[in-house]
């Protein structure tokens, strides 16, 4: 009966939601058709660093969640690392720039249009078609929130089995920030600008949130009721605050809304559309045609010249008024990709206009 009793409680708590990303959820959205480069970093802003470590706990406050020793508290090769786990774009890959000091001027480089160019250039090398900077991170405190919606499963689990101290019973909310930027990687104009994420509240028990005295406490005192130390919450939400910034970085990414974002900010579209003969390609423009490239697969297989221009002419013929706007809409079969996951395309006008795209096959 106790075990079936415990049960209960612990199905009851994983009901009650947490408003935590869920990564399985997200990596089952659809990704952006892109081949998405990553650059910057989540490094602390100049004025909040301290190599001897700035004071951290105060007057029972958690004034700030990292101590300033740590240049970039969320790894930069953890951030890409879920963003393609998460399944972000249809390919994600790190901006070729190692070097910790170069990350960190393109982070803190959005007035500098020199490293802006110098990263545009390494995405364009790596044939990427977006270019997400990482604009550092700009620390803050963490702030008691206090008792939540779990603090009855806490309590009566106490009553029942004596484990109350298990049940994440109060929040907590990290207010450090990452700002990022999404650039189109042929002009390096800025086409998604207000990307800012936190790792927002954070649920804890009273293991994770006070000493082994406030422990001891509960054998008397509901869980619920005990006191929370600064040094203690704060020490729990750190630990945890990289990964939900990744998560929430995700989750803001793979809103419906970025792509529209995307398309609107874009001078032309471009599509792959399931057809009658196939993949159709699908191009949006007010201006005419003038240059086209296909890469096939990862290690982007030029199209063989005569279906190219093939296709090119295909597109051309097929020119009629776009019903869903100003400009043209142009549509013809994609040749045979001969296997690749990978198709990329990429569009030029005659007004000097150049967009790209990229999709897995597995998402069409």
């Amino acid at each position: 009966m106790g075990k079936l009793l415990l049960l209960s409680l612990f199905w009851l708590c994983s009901c009650v939601g947490s408003g935590v990303p869920d990564p399985q959820r997200l990596a089952l959205l659809p990704p952006l058709p892109y081949r998405i480069a990553v650059g910057g970093g989540a490094m602390l802003a100049t004025e909040q660093r301290d190599p001897g470590g700035v004071e951290v706990w105060k007057g029972g406050e958690v004034l700030r969640t990292y101590d300033g020793r740590d240049l970039e508290p969320v790894p930069f090769a953890e951030l890409v690392g879920l963003l393609r786990r998460g399944r972000l774009a249809s390919q994600v890959v790190a901006l070729d720039m190692d070097d910790l000091p170069a990350r960190e001027r393109l982070a803190f480089g959005r007035n500098r249009p020199e490293e802006i160019e110098r990263a545009r250039l390494l995405a364009e090398g790596q044939g990427a078609d977006l270019l997400l900077i990482l604009e550092g991170l700009r620390d803050a405190p963490v702030i008691e929130l206090g008792l939540n919606d779990r603090w009855p499963i806490a309590t009566a689990a106490w009553l029942m089995v004596g484990l109350g101290m298990f049940i994440p019973d109060h929040s907590y909310e990290s207010q450090v920030s990452v700002r990022a930027t999404l650039r189109d990687v042929h002009t390096g104009a800025v086409l998604v600008d207000d990307i800012l994420v936190s790792p927002g509240s954070v649920d804890l028990s009273l293991v994770e949130r006070t000493t082994w005295l406030g422990i001891v406490t509960s054998i008397l005192v509901p869980p619920p009721l005990v006191w929370s130390e600064p040094e203690e919450y704060g020490s729990s939400v750190r630990e945890v605050a990289g990964d939900l910034i990744a998560l929430r970085l995700l989750a803001r990414l793979k809103r419906p809304q970025t792509l529209a974002q995307l398309r609107r900010a874009l001078p032309l579209g471009v599509e792959l559309v399931p057809g009658r003969e196939g993949l159709e390609l699908v191009v949006r423009s007010r201006q005419e045609l003038l240059s086209l490239a296909v890469e096939m697969g990862a290690e982007r297989r030029a199209l063989a010249e005569a279906s190219l221009q093939t296709l090119l002419a295909a597109l051309r013929a097929s020119r009629a008024l776009d019903p869903a706007g100003e400009g043209f809409v142009y549509r013809a079969p994609l040749p045979a990709s001969e296997g690749a996951r990978l198709v990329r395309v990429i569009v030029g006008t005659a007004a000097g206009e150049r967009v790209s795209t990229t999709w897995h096959q597995s998402d069409l």
